[in-house]
């Protein structure tokens, strides 16, 4: 994940592109947001905010944001982690995540 955006990352064949871009997109067209799999992806989101707390660029970043006017959205702390993504239910966080989708 990138600063402002996400970053993604497609490695495949000349043949298989037009394909492969395809069913990828499907991914943002139509995501699944399968239940059984929010645990996982919950742990994904934990490790890489884990890996950013010794990073000076991520730590230089924090300090900016703590910097900024009170109500401003770039104050608000971007990265979750099983304390935040797990304080609530599966089911719960499942819905906020369809309800931000659909917005």
């Amino acid at each position: 994940t990138e600063f402002q955006r996400p970053i993604y990352y497609l490695d495949v064949t000349n043949s298989a592109f037009n394909k492969s871009l395809h069913i990828f997109s499907r991914m943002f067209a139509e995501p699944i947001f399968d239940m059984n799999y929010m645990n996982k992806e919950i742990d994904a989101v934990n490790s890489e905010a884990e890996k950013n707390i010794n990073s000076d660029p991520w730590r230089k970043r924090q300090l900016f944001k703590s910097l900024a006017k009170e109500g401003h959205p770039y104050k608000k702390f971007s990265t979750g982690n099983t304390e935040t993504l797990r304080g609530i239910s599966l089911e719960k966080l499942n819905k906020k995540l369809n309800d931000f989708y659909e917005k």
